[in-house]
Order: C-alpha cells, then structure tokens, then sequence
C-alpha cells in the first residue's frame, strides 16, 4: 500500500530554496533552468527526466501550506491544508491509474535525498468557494471557483509551475460529497497536465492541414500547439486519437501539444491554466508570488 506523503512547511522550504512565512522575498525562489522552461505567458514547460528502463518516471505526490486566500463549503470555512492534503492523495491514485509512474515511498520523512530522476509534484490550494444551489432552483448543483497551483520538482529546484483557475458545476447532497466532487476533477486535470508534462506530446508529421501525432492523444481533443516558446496553432485530434487537422494557426512535425480543450468541453472549459512570465529583466515571476 502506497503511503499518503505531505510536506511539511520546513521540507518544503528545504525543497523549494524559499520560506513560506514571513520575511520570504522574490529572490527565493529558484529559478528553473532555461532547458527546462519556455518562458512566456503561452510557454510550454516540458520537465526533461531520466526514465526507468521501462520508460516511467519516478514521481512522488506531496502538499504544501499557502498563505493566501480563504476557503468555504456552503458558507463554512474550511482548512486549505487538509484539502490539499486530500486533493495531493486523489492526485496521486490518478497518477497510478496512469501506469506511467513508479510512486515513491516517502523518502522525504526518513530524511533521505531525492536522487536526480525523482520527481516531487507538490500542490496547494490558493482559494476555493463552494456556493450552495440557490434556493429556487430545482438543480442539485454547486458552482465551484477555486485557485489551485502545483508545482514539479526536481533536484531541489522548482522546474514547472502552474495555476488552475477553475469555475464548474459540480453535483452533490452534502459538504463532503461536493468537495470529493470538485476534489475529482482538479486531480484529473493536474494528473493530466503533468503528465504532458514529463511525457510531451507532439506532432510526428504534417501534410497540409493534416497531422500524425506522437503520444497519447484524447479522441475528439482540442490542443494548443507550441513551437517550443510560442503558442503556433491548434489541432482538433481525430476519432482515431493518432492524427488530427490543423483548425487554428500553424504546425510543424516535432512541435509540442498542450490540451486545450477536452472532448465535449465547451470553449471556457470552466478553466484558465496560468504559466510562468518573465519580468523585462528576465527574472522569473512565478504564480505564488502574487502574495508578496
């Protein structure tokens, strides 16, 4: 049985190079390296990892405390840690279900050092507000905004960041039973982008408006293709999920994909993905320091 692992605020402050109390400044933050990143407000991080020989990454899921923002179920306030620490456990079970990954044990507790192809996915809740269905409505659904990040680490140095601004519908009859739900769908998507992530997707070939890709693909999917810095394009992936039409922009063979929008999603998707900015000086802005 795979054991629930939770940083604590000293271990993250170890893994991140940052403290998250008082007296933390921006020049804390590690800052990725440019093999790692595209930078810009349309990049595409892709976290370049030694596989195990039958091609896994090595990845542990863990949770951290952050110090903005509220959150409430139903008009009751709620501890961001402990959803958090449920949302990193659905995370996690998402990632096995995958059978990409060799989950690890928690090292981190022993005291024992990440080796250079181990992975640290951490997660956060920034914000989160679950209202109650209004009174005249007939429906049983809750809407749901929220502001969660998650960031990959790797040798003690945060490689990729992002921030899932999410507003949905979600069915219940209870406070538990409406935040398993909302819980559900952040884990699949954050499962999913990392999984990109370490795993990139790409376009194999292109003739015409017609493409061939490389990786697994969703049937019916809207992806934003990247030419490695600059959103190019985007494809629409065919029922066959290896090969797509070009609807938007340009793409060329060996460009990466991100997914856009899903199967039956509409245009909103209910969510904006935030990636990394750079200042005009080349720092690197990441989504929590907005609290600085």
């Amino acid at each position: 049985m795979m054991k629930r692992l939770v940083l604590s605020l000293a271990l993250a402050g170890a893994l991140f190079g940052a403290s998250f109390g008082a007296g933390h400044t921006k020049s804390d933050v590690p800052v990725p390296d440019n093999e790692m990143i595209d930078f810009g407000d349309d990049s595409t991080p892709v976290v370049e990892v030694a596989k195990t020989d039958n091609g896994k990454v090595k990845l542990m899921v863990a949770n951290y405390c952050d110090d903005t923002g509220d959150a409430s179920i139903m008009g009751h306030n709620v501890a961001k840690f402990k959803i958090s620490e449920t949302l990193a456990r659905k995370i996690e079970s998402a990632l096995v279900d995958s059978e990409k990954f060799v989950m690890l044990e928690n090292k981190l507790e022993t005291g024992e050092t990440l080796a250079g192809d181990e992975i640290v996915l951490a997660v956060a809740t920034r914000e989160l507000s679950i209202a109650a269905p209004r009174a005249t409505s007939t429906s049983s659904k809750a809407r749901a905004n929220s502001q969660v990040e998650y960031r990959l680490v790797k040798g003690g140095a945060v490689k990729y960041t992002r921030e899932l601004n999410l507003n949905i519908l979600i069915d219940g009859s209870d406070d538990e039973s409406y935040l398993s739900a909302y819980l559900d769908v952040v884990a699949e998507k954050i499962a999913t982008d990392a999984t990109t992530a370490l795993y990139p997707l790409r376009i194999a070939s292109v003739d015409g408006k017609s493409v061939e890709l490389e990786g697994e693909f969703v049937a019916g999917s809207v992806y934003d293709v990247f030419d490695g810095k600059k959103k190019a394009g985007q494809i629409k992936v065919g029922e066959d999920a290896i090969s797509g039409e070009i609807i938007k922009g340009v793409a060329n063979a060996g460009d990466i994909c991100k997914l856009a929008r899903a199967a039956g999603e509409n245009k909103s998707g209910g969510n904006v993905w935030q990636n990394i900015r750079t200042t005009e000086s080349g720092g690197v802005i990441l989504p929590f320091d907005k609290q600085f």
